[in-house]
């Protein structure tokens, strides 16, 4: 896949205001780009993946980061540590305060993640697509709701659906739709939560994840849906009726002409 042409036509049909971002999961052993900017070592922060991937699509930059490098919920929804058995009862979280959950409503939420095998993978890598220099396993999109109707619309209608299932998430929202991406191999529609919203995601904004393997069926379907003419962004308005002005206004264009 051209990374760099899907990018170009992203631009073209959607105009996105940030990088679309390209992320893989990374087995253990596997080289990471030259230039990968790694929290902790060659950049002096401490962060979370939803915040790696802010500076992603906000800077340009590709960042790598460990298991020690994410919040908990993100580390047992990429399988980058271990579900003991405190957490997935809900008892560590009740006991520690989280979200002022009791023990079962922790364990609920926990139960809700969709989960990567533990040990599978050893770091999150994430790159801007046009510069991604990896095969990535999905593409994410932020965008308004305008831009992210286009993009579904283009996946569906050229197979004749009209409905896509959504799992909407008030958490570890990166569990839905890196997570479960991969696990389903379909598109995940996403809320942007209070990670993100901490880590510069705006009110406006949604995101839309997108297996690797069907960038390239997205890409025929919004050069399908802006060729129709009507399902395109900037979304057409209707402006095919008589300008209205303030009082007096016709009378002075009158006297001018005459």
């Amino acid at each position: 896949m051209d990374l760099a042409k899907v990018n170009k036509d992203l631009n073209r049909f959607l105009r996105p205001q940030s990088y679309p971002v390209a992320l893989r999961m990374c087995a253990p052993g596997e080289k990471i780009p030259q230039g990968a900017k790694i929290p902790g070592q060659n950049l002096d922060l401490s962060l979370s993946v939803c915040h790696a991937i802010a500076m992603t699509r906000r800077y340009g930059w590709t960042m790598a980061l460990d298991r020690s490098q994410t919040c908990w919920g993100a580390a047992l929804g990429l399988g980058l540590a271990p579900l003991k058995p405190d957490v997935a009862d809900g008892t560590r979280q009740a006991e520690l305060g989280v979200w002022r959950h009791p023990k079962e409503a922790a364990a609920a939420f926990v139960d809700s993640f969709s989960k990567l095998d533990y040990g599978k993978y050893e770091r999150v890598l994430t790159a801007p697509l046009e510069r991604a220099d990896f095969d990535p396993h999905l593409i994410l999109i932020y965008g308004s709701p305008a831009q992210i109707w286009v993009l579904v619309s283009a996946y569906l209608l050229p197979q004749h659906k009209f409905t896509m299932n959504a799992t909407l998430s008030i958490g570890a929202g990166c569990t839905t739709y890196i997570a479960k991406t991969m696990i389903t191999g379909e598109p995940q529609f996403g809320l942007v939560g209070i990670g993100e919203r901490f880590n510069n995601a705006q009110d406006h904004e949604c995101v839309l994840a997108i297996p690797a393997s069907k960038m390239e069926m997205f890409m025929h379907g919004l050069a399908y849906v802006s060729k129709a003419g009507f399902i395109r962004y900037p979304i057409l308005g209707f402006l095919r009726y008589d300008s209205e002005h303030p009082e007096g206004y016709r009378e002075i264009l009158e006297h001018l002409q005459a």
